[in-house]
């Protein structure tokens, strides 16, 4: 794949999750979604590699995406069917504490599987402690939701759905950002495989090998130019005098 060829479908791709994103931020319920873009959405492959990010969102939602995307990828490996989505706000494998949810959609492009789309964000409520953060342990703040499937066969999973409303303070918030999370992924997929169809792809597996290859090529050449030696950092309060920086 040559550098023009690739720059152009990786542009593409990059244009279909930030669409995805401005999208969501639209339509979010939560003001920390739609006004400070506590969000994050990206791209995966049929392996469930992260090719593209959106040009929005908070980095650690973004890294915490790449790894979560994978892991639900591996997970549900030959369990998923056109319509689910799945979702997790596990902080062991995506962001770091409840509130931060994760979901997942499998792209299948005549029933053949060709990538995921998926988008982290922050909701206003989880249950348990409340909105601050003074939970002494992690089952204090809130509902855990394992990976489990959101929807399946484009049907909303019933007892989880009622799961979820039985144990937040808002419910009709956080269905309304669980909804705009949903349709944003579907609306990626949809993009995706229109891509593919303009542009002659069966799938975006060798395109994947070549945006990951370059980016680690890149990476380590960066890398290696760096000078050899020891560096000190020393921190420094712009604090004015008299005042603490806590």
């Amino acid at each position: 794949m040559d550098g023009i060829e690739l720059e152009i479908l990786w542009s593409n791709l990059i244009s279909i999750v930030s669409e995805q994103a401005k999208a969501l931020q639209r339509i979010a319920f939560s003001p920390i979604v739609r006004e400070a873009g506590d969000l994050a959405s990206g791209l995966f492959d049929a392996r469930g590699r992260m090719v593209a990010q959106a040009n929005t969102g908070t980095p650690g939602h973004i890294n915490s995406l790449a790894v979560a995307g994978e892991t639900l990828a591996e997970l549900f490996e030959g369990r998923l069917a056109p319509g689910d989505i799945v979702i997790t706000n596990d902080p062991w494998m995506s962001a770091g504490h409840f509130f931060d949810i994760t979901v997942l959609c499998p792209v299948f492009w005549d029933e053949r599987l060709i990538g995921y789309i998926g988008s982290t964000i922050h909701h206003t409520d989880i249950g348990g402690y409340g909105i601050g953060a003074g939970a002494r342990d992690i089952h204090e703040e809130g509902l855990w939701i394992p990976p489990l499937k959101l929807y399946e066969a484009g049907e909303p999973n019933a007892a989880l759905h009622d799961i979820i409303r039985s144990n937040v303070r808002t419910p009709e918030h956080v269905f309304g950002d669980l909804a705009a999370q949903v349709s944003s992924v579907r609306a990626g997929g949809e993009r995706l495989i229109a891509l593919c169809k303009r542009q002659g792809l069966n799938d975006i597996e060798t395109l994947s090998d070549e945006i990951i290859r370059r980016s680690e090529d890149a990476t380590r050449d960066a890398i290696r130019a760096l000078p050899a030696g020891r560096g000190v950092a020393r921190a420094v309060s712009t604090c004015p005098a008299g005042t603490s920086s806590l």
